[in-house]
């Protein structure tokens, strides 16, 4: 009888390489990522193709050249995808993500799952925890990176590290919410307890 394993793909927008530990990075933290990457295969020579969010997914599932050939698109009913490729050979496949386009069901990429789950993402974020209050004893600068922060001549922070804040501050929304030893909540305030200023935040999920 065949041994039984289990596969894990991990796909994240817009991340560069060289912003992960196990690829050298040593300001971001990213303990989590690392860790998977040493108990799994670390690609150094694999390229995406078609950079775009959908273009992108669509040669993942299907091996196809997207970009030039085809933008963004949804699945065509002539693709064979993966899971068409699995569904049959008493594979069981799951798909959770939190890419709102491939939440469309026009799109088709979650064709032939078993599994299903969408969860928000840093996309609708700013929309779920909008009006969620933070803990006043949490402030978004602790978090972030001095030198990344700036004021104008009347010491008031400039529109981009405004932005940087209030970044830092929907993040810290959710994550107040978090209970672990391992994580901060806003019930613990202090200092992250991975890497510091935005990296920290940045990194908190990988």
């Amino acid at each position: 009888m065949r041994e039984k394993k289990n596969v894990i793909v991990v796909m994240l927008d817009t991340l560069q390489f060289n912003y992960l530990g196990c690829y050298g990075n040593t300001n971001v933290k990213t303990p989590n990522l690392d860790r998977f990457a040493r108990q799994g295969f670390l690609f150094e020579n694999a390229y995406s193709e078609g950079l775009p969010t959908i273009p992108v997914r669509r040669a993942l599932m299907t091996g196809r050249f997207t970009l030039p050939y085809a933008g963004w698109k949804p699945l065509d009913l002539n693709d064979t995808s993966l899971t068409d490729m699995l569904w049959c050979r008493e594979v069981q496949t799951a798909l959770v993500y939190d890419t709102p386009p491939m939440r469309l069901p026009k799109y088709g990429y979650s064709r032939g799952f078993d599994y299903v789950k969408f969860c928000n993402g840093h996309e609708l974020d700013h929309e779920t925890f909008h009006n969620v209050p933070l803990d006043p004893a949490v402030k978004a600068e602790d978090y972030l990176s001095p030198g990344m922060l700036h004021r104008n001549e009347d010491g008031e922070y400039d529109s981009s590290s405004q932005s940087l804040i209030r970044e830092a501050e929907c993040y810290l929304k959710q994550r107040q919410f978090w209970k672990s030893p391992t994580t901060m909540s806003a019930s613990s305030p202090g200092k992250p307890t991975t890497g510091c200023g935005a990296n920290a935040i940045r990194s908190g999920l990988s």
